[in-house]
């Protein structure tokens, strides 16, 4: 996150060529935010160092979202202090033998403990795209309100003007929503069309990259219901893998289903790796599901539908099979789709009869 933080005093200056933000704290840090051509520069200057830190337009969201930190645990702190002073002086008003200036200390404390608890008070404004994943931060945003909406309305008009210069505008798609299709490599009129089917505004598709060694690349989502999702995939699975690219389920919360698009690779094994999808907690690693599908493959066709980090999914293409056998295969490779699911193989057996499908879940 990029940080201006809670300030005494903040100067302004709009030049010729750029804009400049100026923050002082009460550390004695300095921070300077400088607009440049292709993006924002943030400078940090402390007491023994100095940071610097570029970020370009096309990293820069324009949706704001406010937060409030508070720590409460001071503030109980000056109010128990405050109670206490207070005790010592009736006490001492009522006669009793109290220590010399004892209220005064109880009370020297509790004047502390808020002024920490005000020094610690933050009130955020963040800068970020769909995915509030990485963004810009402001603090002090109440006392410095109208210099930082300046600013920010400056940065977000140059990285508009820069971005429109720069990406070609498709008519029915946002600027946000062509420099997405266009860092993952699909066209415009691929992401028109998922955009179309969901009506709903794409966003950009993240894959899990904490501790992983593997370069992954950029991919689009939109939201849906999952009838919807599954009718996407089963009408467009083959134009899309004719072109190169797949569709498929990144991901599910309730009824709202996300309906991925990568234009970099049509094989779904590939994309498992890329969403590392496991179940570690049986020990069981991306390359052991893949070795389980390839498995099923060859025994009765599947076509992967859906996969994410601790999920996936595939349809059966031979529907002639033992499906008790299945069942019991499947449970014992993914007991949670039974033990936190259907409850009984028995219903695992009826449900992969049913759905036609294969899910697999590792909680």
């Amino acid at each position: 996150m990029l940080c201006a933080t809670n300030e005494r005093a903040t100067q302004f200056r709009i030049n010729t060529n750029n804009v400049t933000f100026y923050q002082f704290d009460i550390n004695l840090n300095r921070f300077k935010y400088v607009i440049e051509d292709t993006g924002i520069r943030v400078f940090y200057r402390r007491p023994f160092s100095t940071t610097e830190r570029f970020v370009a337009f096309e990293n820069i969201g324009s949706e704001i979202f406010k937060v409030r930190k508070k720590k409460l645990a001071w503030l109980t702190l000056f109010a128990c202090f405050l109670i206490l002073a207070l005790i010592v002086f009736i006490e001492r008003i009522n006669g009793s033998n109290v220590g010399d200036n004892a209220e005064v200390v109880w009370l020297s404390g509790s004047v502390v403990c808020f002024v920490v608890y005000a020094f610690q008070r933050k009130n955020s404004l963040f800068l970020v795209k769909d995915d509030q994943v990485s963004g810009i931060e402001f603090v002090g945003t109440k006392i410095y309100e109208r210099r930082l909406n300046q600013f920010i309305k400056e940065l977000l008009q140059r990285r508009d003007d820069y971005l429109s210069r720069k990406y070609p505008v498709f008519d029915g798609l946002t600027l946000d929503e062509s420099i997405i299709c266009t860092d993952a490599g699909i066209q415009q009129e691929d992401g028109l069309l998922l955009k179309k089917l969901t009506k709903h505004p794409l966003k950009k598709l993240i894959f899990q990259i904490e501790g992983s060694d593997v370069e992954k690349p950029s991919a689009i989502y939109t939201v849906t219901t999952e009838k919807n999702a599954r009718n996407m995939i089963d009408k467009h699975r083959e134009r899309f893998l004719n072109k190169g690219m797949f569709i498929f389920i990144s991901g599910f919360s309730g009824n709202t289903y996300n309906v991925g698009l990568i234009g970099t690779t049509s094989d779904a094994y590939r994309i498992m790796e890329y969403s590392e999808t496991n179940g570690l907690n049986y020990d069981i690693e991306t390359k052991d599901i893949i070795e389980k599908y390839r498995h099923w493959d060859k025994q009765f066709g599947i076509k992967p539908i859906s996969m994410g980090f601790d999920f996936c999914e595939c349809e059966i293409v031979n529907k002639d099979i033992d499906y008790k056998k299945l069942a019991a295969e499947v449970y014992q490779f993914c007991p949670d789709v039974v033990e936190q699911g259907t409850e009984t193989v028995e219903g695992l057996e009826e449900e992969i009869k049913k759905t036609g499908r294969i899910f697999l879940w590792w909680d």
